[in-house]
């Protein structure tokens, strides 16, 4: 798995860390605010004036909690895990540092291990999301690759390049996230981590692309795509694409893949 993921003895020193710089955000903020009223009453309220805007002490300490919590998020190697909308979720969450918990050592480690109990469950449910993407639409149930309940060793997905300024063929923006997602389940069932530059598919057809090229491959998958924005998926490891199926049938794989105890030695 990935070996940047925080430590649990970590966790101390960051939540302090956080706190602190808080504390100090509320001194700095004070004292600016003492300052600014000490010139208006020396100065008169036109040339004591030296801030452009007010600032939002309750805003400050949000952002600075929202961030940790960013940050203690992408770190902690919970996406990996996590479907496509439970990312979106979690993402919107994020945007609410208001009312987001307090980054409380406390609050970290109960995070965690609500994390670790679930993991099966996440994983299940980002298999089980991209299985669905597969499955074809009925646009695509025309191509007879296309397996309507189990994946198939190849698949043809249909609207996902489109042309490029400069004549190239483009993956769309809006197909990147099940690319990723995609190659993400592969290489976590071989407890690899999360798929990531430069080895990862979604480099490999960017890559290709600005070649001018309409093929690449990669260590699971061979991809081509053609000018009316067809992608033609082949998988090269029959074996995952076998547990891919059995997963998203909801057979429990944990035993193959990892279970709470390797969770919570990932999470530290």
């Amino acid at each position: 798995m990935n070996s940047g993921i925080i430590k649990r003895d970590t966790f101390t020193a960051i939540a302090a860390q956080v706190k602190k710089a808080q504390q100090d955000a509320i001194t700095a903020i004070d004292m600016l605010d003492k300052t600014q009223k000490m010139l208006i009453g020396t100065l008169g309220a036109w040339r004591g004036s030296f801030l452009e805007r007010s600032i939002d002490k309750e805003k400050c300490l949000s952002k600075i909690k929202g961030n940790a919590w960013s940050f203690l998020l992408e770190r902690s190697g919970v996406f990996e895990f996590c479907s496509i909308k439970q990312r979106d979720e979690i993402n919107k969450q994020m945007e609410d540092e208001k009312n987001l918990p307090e980054f409380t050592l406390e609050n970290i480690q109960a995070w965690f291990e609500s994390y670790a109990v679930n993991i099966d469950k996440l994983f299940e449910d980002s298999v089980k999301e991209v299985a669905h993407w597969l499955y074809p639409c009925r646009t695509e149930q025309e191509y007879k690759t296309n397996g309507k309940e189990l994946i198939g060793r190849k698949v043809i997905k249909t609207c996902m390049f489109e042309q490029g300024w400069n004549s190239s063929i483009n993956l769309r923006y809006s197909s990147e996230k099940y690319i990723q997602a995609l190659d993400n389940i592969f290489f976590l069932m071989e407890g690899k981590g999360v798929a990531k530059y430069p080895g990862n598919l979604l480099t490999a057809i960017k890559a290709a692309s600005q070649d001018h090229k309409k093929k690449c491959e990669t260590e699971y998958f061979r991809v081509k795509w053609y000018k009316k924005g067809t992608m033609h998926l082949e998988f090269k490891r029959l074996d995952i694409l076998e547990k891919v199926n059995k997963k998203a049938g909801g057979l429990n794989l944990s035993s193959d893949l990892f279970g709470k105890a390797q969770a919570m030695q990932k999470a530290g």
